[in-house]
């Protein structure tokens, strides 16, 4: 955090923060992911990798990223929900991958994204953009000590297989 604020937030294209993984059970967020996500220069960043658990750090503030790659030690559905709202109207959005230990309110995926699509490895959803193009999320179940993953892409209409649905849900913002 002590660098952070020093350089340009003009200029600074592509945050990484790379050291150790706390343990998911350490409520002690040493790094202070609450005040560098309420820097200028991570609102102006346009890439993220982030390789430290963002302890209750909020997950709309990683929506203005155009990639980013970063694990939380708990996020609830309905952040991801409001995360998915706010890439649906972004037109910078195109690659987000989410670690997270815990989901809290799982069994809500279904009611607020409807049914997933199961084909082969992918386990997903398809939405349509406000701007036409198309956001896949791939959802992978965490297994054993592994972290649940959601990987949020854009990816163009011609690229959406023949048997998947494309849902249409009003974008909010």
């Amino acid at each position: 955090m002590k660098i952070l604020p020093l350089l340009n937030p003009k200029f600074l294209e592509e945050i990484q923060i790379k050291i150790p993984k706390i343990s998911q059970y350490d409520r002690d967020d040493s790094l202070g992911m609450d005040q560098i996500m309420e820097t200028e220069q991570w609102k102006n960043a346009k890439n993220l990798n982030c390789e430290y658990y963002a302890l209750g750090a909020n997950v709309k503030n990683i929506a203005h990223f155009s990639n980013a790659k970063i694990s939380f030690a708990s996020v609830s559905v309905r952040n991801l929900d409001i995360l998915r709202k706010a890439l649906l109207n972004s037109p910078k959005f195109e690659h987000i991958n989410i670690s997270i230990k815990f989901v809290l309110e799982h069994d809500l995926l279904s009611v607020l994204w409807g049914d997933p699509i199961f084909s082969g490895y992918f386990v997903g959803w398809y939405f349509k953009m406000s701007d036409g193009d198309v956001m896949k999320i791939d959802y992978k179940p965490g297994y054993f000590r592994n972290p649940v993953n959601f990987e949020f892409t854009r990816i163009k209409v011609e690229e959406v297989p023949a048997d998947a649905i494309v849902q249409e849900f009003p974008i909010e913002n």
